[in-house]
């Protein structure tokens, strides 16, 4: 993404100050009990991140989490004393060119250290000298910086910090520790050396301040993962994963406000990317969230997500997987392997022995917590608002069965866009350590020996199953199936909703700003919406084939609605894109108009499971035509009123809203066609009443009396296909025929609004991708042109909005151009589908819809007949004919592509530039298979 907030001013520092082990309960302002000065003033300056979280409870991958902008299992760091994968950049490679300076002072944790080139001071702690000195130069030099501060404390063992600040009788213990001298000995402890690293961003602050930097300076203030304690550090739950996090930032962070979004350190790297005004590779997993920061919206994720492994901790399992997905109200944690046993060294600890000690003294509330911590069912969840320590397990609870499935979906499509297969990612976690740490000495060594017990009596314990019986074999192999699955079948759900022969929704207000849409804006305020978004080719049967297939029409040979696809024989040997759902473990539906000719009855048969007949053959039934024949327009070309129930489009919706409602055990693709408002213009009479005469601007504002006169004659001859414009304005039809259009267009506004609506009051609201787009516009009298069949912005620019949940923003508009040729590859990125095995023309948009704003240099092609094409990229329409003739529109000045600027003295390297994206050739025309399709095709050729 190619920000320009900055531009023109100072880009700001960074100053990052990390704890280590510190716990987002015990650390100031949050109501904790150690006394954090520092850090309260620092809050009291900025916003307060209630909802902060990292990726993984302990140090290693957490630090590597920060400085790539990646989840642990996509960087490879996701076990303790971890390493990254080649390749992967660290935060120094995005802020270096950008003039940045870029420095850690005190615990690293990372590795290798050639992958993270730092100016590096410290060891365990920061160097405040090294730190003062960087302060000076970049003041002096004016030079921005990005300085991680990162400590080692409150990292047991506790031994900083003045504990006698903290009598252990008076401290108060969390519910979920057992009293103990000793745990009150320890707490204290741990307290002080809070207050002990309070006192070190206290210094760094009076740093910055001596050297006149605090201005222009993003302060960033975190607590690390959970503490040592027990049910914290290595575990998923709240007390684990959740972090302090305080943001200053004089001048666009408002003083002593505070946030609820949820927000994750995988965020941290994009967030200062955009600040700098840098761009945001799409490679990275986090978002910016500097829109929270600066209070332009209280809404960042809907999820946040956990991975523990016990890879690299001392005395703890060999391979022990947690995965964890937290909404704002619902925290699900996964046990890969319940039937092992959970341990690491608080086992070992003097205050947990206590705990043990009474635990076998029947004492209730010790054995209560001491079993909870060594033995885990497979599925936690929690009510994160009603019990906010996470006390009461409520995954057995049938009133939050659909829930549960709900997020369990969400881990699923996490883990799978993340490459993360569970316990087998467990299992290789060893490969991803430090061999030169004598805990992975350790590790390889036992699974060295496992391998030769297993190859001498095959029976040797798997999966870090201290048990080697044959009952917990057969349940961590079970377990390990039921993982499986998960990943690899239960992605998102998808709604797929097309509509058929509208145009654009900034071109439907453009030319017709009465139109009523409400639900088409409110679904506008909760997705991201392409204002620039092309069809693939001008009529129903080619934009469809092409969508659907992944294949273009130039290649396919599908030009025209009268030709069939099962006599493309590459277009029957294809997998479409239901069927690569379905192939995917999805269960498909579909129904209304999806298809204009239908695939092969093979191809239909293998991509539904559930079929209400997604060929297309539900419209209103047209009623005699009130326009003259002298139009020339087909039998269809009416309008009127129509009672409802001869509309099939409202009888069909009812079966998607069933299949929305319904419960299944699996992601599902639910694909549905609106036909309107496609012709015959014959609606209910409750929508015509919407636009009564004199409603809106008429003649439209896109029309212009001689238009034409800059055409080529293939241009014209385009232009006057289908009825005749003057004729209809002169037997005093043009007029009332737009207002059926548009009332067309607001029936199909409350269709559409019906299938969300119910998708929304659904278990899958929020685990539901939801694509609506159009399959090409039309002309109601622009360019003198009464038909789709061209090649003009009227035609091809169409409506396309997408809500991803967790992925994109509501209320978000994407100006970059894209074409819908795109959506095969995106949905196949987006849901992990299988390879479809074939080669899809577009591009995955899935960056775009990480962030809108971000350069995508690439244009849309639109292919009319053969070799008749228009390319469109931000600025300019560059439309080339068969016969070599051509037309140029610069959109910057012309959004109705009135002047052909085919000749202007400026326009010659355009017009290389984009006639050398062309395709080189194109297929010939299908033949179709019977003779009423060839009929059909003569007439559209014609």
């Amino acid at each position: 993404m190619s920000c320009s907030s900055n531009a023109g001013a100072a880009k700001p520092n960074f100053l990052f100050i990390i704890a280590d082990d510190c716990t987002f309960r015990d650390i100031g302002c949050y109501g904790g009990q150690a006394k954090t000065p520092n850090i309260d003033r620092l809050a009291s300056q900025g916003v307060r991140m209630k909802r902060c979280f990292q990726a993984a409870p302990m140090c290693s991958p957490t630090r590597h989490n920060i400085y790539t902008g990646l989840y642990p299992v996509k960087s490879g760091a996701y076990p303790n004393h971890t390493f990254i994968k080649d390749g992967v950049q660290s935060v120094v490679h995005h802020l270096k060119p950008l003039g940045y300076r870029v420095a850690l002072s005190g615990k690293r944790h990372i590795s290798p250290e050639e992958a993270f080139p730092f100016e590096y001071s410290g060891k365990k702690n920061p160097d405040m000298n090294a730190i003062k000195n960087l302060f000076q130069e970049s003041s002096e030099s004016r030079t921005p910086f990005c300085q991680f501060i990162c400590s080692n404390e409150p990292h047991a063992p506790w031994n900083k910090g003045d504990a006698s600040a903290y009598p252990p009788a008076d401290v108060k213990l969390p519910p979920y520790f057992v009293d103990t001298p000793k745990t009150r000995e320890e707490f204290s402890k741990y307290l002080a050396e809070i207050t002990y690293y309070d006192d070190q961003v206290g210094q760094v602050l009076a740093l910055l301040k001596k050297h006149n930097l605090e201005n222009n300076t993003v302060v960033m203030v975190v607590s690390e993962q959970g503490n040592s304690f027990p049910f914290a550090k290595w575990t998923c739950y709240d007390h684990g994963l959740q972090s302090a996090m305080i943001v200053r930032w004089p001048g666009k962070v408002a003083a002593g406000s505070q946030s609820n979004a949820m927000v994750e350190y995988v965020d941290v790297l994009p967030t200062f990317l955009e600040a700098a005004g840098g761009d945001i590779p799409d490679v990275l997993d986090g978002k910016s969230m500097l829109g929270v920061l600066t209070g332009k919206t209280d809404h960042h994720k809907n999820y946040v997500f956990g991975i523990q492994t016990s890879r690299g901790i001392f005395a703890g399992p060999d391979h022990y997987g947690i995965r964890s997905v937290r909404s704002s109200q619902l925290k699900l944690i996964h046990n890969l392997d319940p039937d092992a046993r959970f341990y690491n060294s608080i086992d070992k600890k003097e205050f947990f022995r206590e705990w043990k000690t009474m635990a076998a003294e029947d004492d209730a509330h010790a054995t209560a917590l001491v079993n909870r911590y060594y033995n885990r069912p497979e599925f936690e969840l929690y009510d994160i608002v009603a019990d906010p320590l996470e006390q009461n397990n409520l995954a057995a609870d049938p009133k939050y069965a659909s829930e549960i499935s709900s997020l369990k979906s969400q881990l699923a499509q996490w883990m799978k866009s993340q490459g993360d297969l569970g316990q087998d990612t467990e299992m290789a976690a060893i490969d991803r350590m430090n061999t030169g740490n004598e805990m992975v000495k350790q590790a390889r060594g036992k699974d060295t020996g496992s391998k030769k017990k297993k190859k001498k009596n095959g029976s040797g314990p798997k999966r870090g199953n201290p048990k080697n019986t044959p009952a917990s074999t057969e349940r961590v192999e079970s377990a390990h199936s039921v993982n499986t699955h998960i990943n690899r079948a239960s992605g998102m759900n998808v709604l797929f909703i097309v509509i058929d022969d509208l145009c654009n929704y900034p071109t439907i207000m453009q030319n017709y700003p009465g139109v009523k849409t409400p639900a088409f804006e409110a679904f506008a305020k909760t997705s991201l919406q392409f204002t620039r978004a092309y069809s693939p080719g001008t009529m129903c049967n080619p934009s469809r084939s092409a969508i659907l297939s992944g294949i273009a029409p130039y290649r396919s040979g599908l030009y025209t609605n009268g030709q069939q696809w099962q006599d493309s024989p590459l277009l029957s040997s294809v997998k479409t894109l239901p069927q690569a759902f379905r192939d995917s473990g999805y269960h498909t539906a579909g129904c209304g108009k999806l298809y204009h000719s239908r695939p092969s009855v093979a191809q239909w048969q293998a991509q539904w499971d559930d079929d209400a007949g997604g060929e297309g053959k539900f419209a209103p039934r047209a009623k005699p035509s009130p326009i003259p024949d002298s139009v020339g327009g087909p039998a269809n070309f009416t309008y009127g009123a129509i009672d409802e129930s001869e509309v099939s489009d409202f009888q069909i919706t009812k079966f998607t809203k069933s299949r929305l409602a319904a419960q299944y055990d699996r992601p599902f693709f639910v694909a549905h066609g609106i036909r309107y408002p496609h012709n015959p213009w014959t609606v209910p009479q409750r929508f015509i009443d919407l636009y009564p005469a004199d409603s809106y601007s008429f003649p439209p504002p896109g029309y212009k009396s001689d238009d034409l006169n800059d055409l080529p004659a293939v241009g014209k001859q385009y232009a006057r296909k289908g009825p005749d414009r003057k004729a209809l304005a002169d037997s005093g039809h043009w007029e009332p025929t737009i207002r059926h259009y548009l009332a067309c267009i607001s029936a199909a506004d409350e269709l559409f609004g019906d299938l969300i609506a119910s998708l929304d009051a659904s278990p899958h609201k929020d685990n539901t991708i939801v694509v609506v787009w159009a399959d090409h516009g039309f002309h109601m009298g622009e360019k003198d042109h009464f038909a789709k069949y061209a090649l003009w912005e009227q035609t091809t620019n169409v409506m396309l909005m997408v809500r991803v949940p967790g992925m994109t923003s509501g209320g978000t508009v994407c100006e970059r151009t894209v074409s819908l040729q795109d959506l095969y590859p995106t949905l196949v990125q987006l849901c992990g589908l299988n390879d479809p095995g074939h080669k899809l023309d577009g591009r995955s948009v899935v960056p775009l819809l990480k962030n809108p704003s971000q350069d995508w240099p690439h244009s849309a092609l639109t292919t009319h007949m053969k070799n008749d094409f228009a390319l469109r990229n931000e600025t300019h329409r560059y439309i080339r004919y068969h016969d070599g003739s051509e037309e140029l529109y610069d959109h910057t000045s012309d959004p109705f592509e009135w002047n052909n600027k085919l000749h202007a003295a400026n326009s010659r390297k355009v017009i290389a530039e984009l006639s050398s994206q062309l395709p080189a050739e194109s297929v010939d025309p299908l033949k179709s298979g019977n003779r009423k399709a060839n009929r059909n095709m003569r007439r559209q050729e014609r």
